[in-house]
């Protein structure tokens, strides 16, 4: 029964993928402010085209626009294709956020934006690089590709002492896939905000570490 599972959730993140891909593949992205050198262009390509980050003009990115919570859940979902069949959601505080409730619940249910109380909760919240290291986490296991049984790396970042206990593993998975990696410098800043460019770079890699 779980091979069956498994063997059917990757049919449809495939599947999801196919179409997305082929649905894109005739549309040329010219962003005024994502020249073909910047860092991260193959990335930000990489996600216009499957409409995991959404563009608000033909001519800009934003690239530097913090991504929310919000966005990042429906992200994520659109890349498994999983979750996105949710229509309705027990989950008050997120009532409002009508175009985004069937990823949120899924994200919601899975664990991904249920940080600590003393973190709000509102879906539309800037979005950390640790909170971000969780919810990767978190779909990666969900997909059977995560962690199995205990396990733990050496983390050596100079800002090590900021990370939260309960994005600890979030943060050594992500850093171990070469998923979410440090500066040059070695600081991982678990507290930084996440922008639009490095959202790209981030669903790409999972895409190709997790899903190929």
């Amino acid at each position: 029964m779980k091979i069956r599972k498994k063997l059917f959730i990757e049919i449809i993140i495939l599947t999801a993928l196919l179409v997305t891909s082929c649905a894109s593949a005739n549309k040329t992205f010219n962003f005024s402010d994502v020249p073909d050198d910047h860092w991260a262009y193959s990335d930000i390509i990489f996600a216009v085209r499957r409409d995991l980050i959404r563009y608000t003009t033909k001519h800009e990115f934003f690239p530097e626009k913090m991504i929310s919570r919000a966005e990042i859940a429906r992200a994520l979902t659109m890349l498994t294709g999983v979750g996105s069949g949710y229509t309705g959601s027990t989950y008050d505080y997120i009532a409002n956020y009508n175009n985004a409730i069937p990823f949120l619940t899924w994200s919601i249910g899975m664990g991904n934006m249920r940080f600590p109380t003393d973190i709000s909760l509102d879906p539309h919240d800037e979005i950390t690089r640790e909170q971000f290291a969780l919810m990767v986490l978190n779909c990666a296991a969900y997909l059977g590709k995560g962690p199995v049984g205990a396990w733990t790396i050496r983390l050596d970042f100079q800002d090590i002492e900021e990370i939260s206990d309960w994005s600890y593993e979030g943060v050594m998975f992500c850093y171990l896939k070469n998923i979410i990696i440090p500066n040059d410098d070695n600081f991982f800043s678990p507290k930084s905000y996440v922008n639009r460019a490095e959202a790209a770079h981030i669903l790409h890699r999972f895409a190709e570490v997790i899903l190929d």
